[in-house]
């Protein structure tokens, strides 16, 4: 079964629409590693919290 989970704030229901998108693909944790998400440099890191979770589960 796949899934994902989100808790937070701000913003993290935006993360919730990428897992959904990204299960939907069909994407690799590797694929989810390397996404490119949008960032605004005073609002975002530039790797976004899922791109570390990504590349932490390979």
């Amino acid at each position: 079964m796949i899934g994902g989970q989100i808790l937070g704030k701000r913003g993290a229901v935006l993360r919730a629409d990428v897992i959904a998108a990204c299960i939907y693909a069909g994407l690799t944790v590797d694929e989810l590693g390397m996404l490119d998400l949008c960032y605004a440099p005073p609002f975002a890191r530039t790797w976004d919290s899922l791109n570390v979770a990504g590349n932490a589960a390979k």
